[in-house]
């Protein structure tokens, strides 16, 4: 029997991308199944996948969930259905048609990785993602895999033992962070992250700039990833907020960092009771 694959996509206001998203999956060599999960867009996102795509099932939540607990739906549901994979892939993202089949070779015979990525290229398809650069460029070989720390969600094959292992994202994260802590999470649960260089996929983001207030944003949400992960300590963590805060109050001449402060001093006991949940197995998930 051929193994079912689940790929999941959260959608928000995704009309830009969803047709070369979904024509992808489409042309993959591995059959897909696909489920979108819509974070209550403004667009006409929802009714251009129901009215073109009809075969494909579509949740629609009453409010926007974030990134991951929206796609803690999609691996509730891939853990409920028996798949034996779920690929994570963004609504600005699109994948080769063998990409999947790929990366699942590559993990049949690498059973201990519980997620692989692709090489993930902008949409022009020269030159690597400028995140996922660095990340490659930091990556140690390992047989047919460069094992590394972290990689971006934008593209991810996560095996079914995995999912059971790690369970869904944290829900200390909203947008943005969410990836990297569930990285730290696979590691701590004894698994490896690798990215499969024969492998390519596209995130079409490239032209995407940061203004001063979101980099502070960002900022932020890096110290919940160090709040709630295994290897850092909570001085180590608040330390480098507060270095950021002082330069943006020097360059900006904004106290729009007292906002994150006040934010993490409210959540810093719930940060760190997700961190102590996210030790269990298939955490943040409904056990089956």
């Amino acid at each position: 029997m051929r193994d079912r694959v689940l790929v999941i996509i959260v959608t928000y206001n995704a009309m830009r991308w969803i047709k070369k998203c979904i024509q992808s999956i489409e042309e993959s060599t591995t059959p897909l199944d696909a489920l979108i999960i819509d974070n209550l867009s403004s667009d006409n996102t929802v009714k251009y996948v129901t009215e073109n795509y009809p075969s494909i099932k579509l949740i629609q939540n009453m409010h926007n969930l974030g990134f991951g607990a929206a796609n803690n739906i999609g691996l509730q549901y891939a853990i409920d259905n028996n798949y034996d994979y779920v690929y994570l892939l963004n609504q600005d993202a699109w994948i080769k048609p063998n990409t999947v089949s790929l990366l699942i070779e590559v993990h049949k015979a690498n059973a201990k990785y519980g997620i692989l990525s692709p090489m993930q290229m902008y949409a022009n398809e020269k030159v690597l993602d400028n995140d996922f650069k660095a990340v490659y460029s930091m990556a140690s070989k390992d047989s047919s895999i460069l094992s590394v720390s972290h990689v971006m969600a934008a593209h991810w094959l996560i095996s079914r033992e995995c999912i059971l292992a790690v369970g869904g994202f944290s829900p200390s994260f909203y947008h943005y962070g969410e990836d990297d802590n569930y990285c730290d999470r696979v590691r701590y649960q004894g698994l490896k992250i690798g990215i499969v260089s024969t492998a390519f996929a596209v995130h079409d983001r490239e032209n995407r700039t940061y203004s001063a207030s979101q980099k502070l944003y960002q900022s932020y949400v890096r110290t919940i990833v160090y709040l709630s992960g295994f290897e850092r300590t909570t001085f180590f963590a608040l330390y480098g907020l507060i270095c950021d805060c002082i330069k943006y109050l020097i360059k900006e001449r904004s106290f729009l960092f007292l906002k994150y402060i006040k934010l993490l001093t409210c959540e810093f006991c719930r940060i760190k009771k997700n961190k102590k949940d996210s030790m269990e197995k298939t955490a943040f998930l409904h056990k089956t």
